[in-house]
């Protein structure tokens, strides 16, 4: 089940595309991101967006294990 849900979200966030080229990228991505882990139950998920081969965006969310860890 864990996996469907991480896979789900991998998907989703593939399929991305920003509603306004004009928001800054980090609004854009955070704003995809609580919804798609609110969407499918989540808890935590770590993201980077690679832009041109370099690392454009990098954040983690939510928790990183079953204990609540951040």
């Amino acid at each position: 089940m864990r996996f469907r849900k991480l896979f789900a979200v991998s998907l989703l966030l593939a399929a991305f595309q920003p509603a306004c080229a004009d928001e800054p990228l980090a609004a854009r991505v955070d704003g995809e991101v609580n919804r798609v882990m609110k969407a499918t139950g989540a808890k935590g998920l770590a993201i980077a967006v690679i832009e041109g081969g370099q690392v454009a965006y990098a954040q983690s969310y939510g928790q990183r294990n079953e204990a609540g860890a951040a």
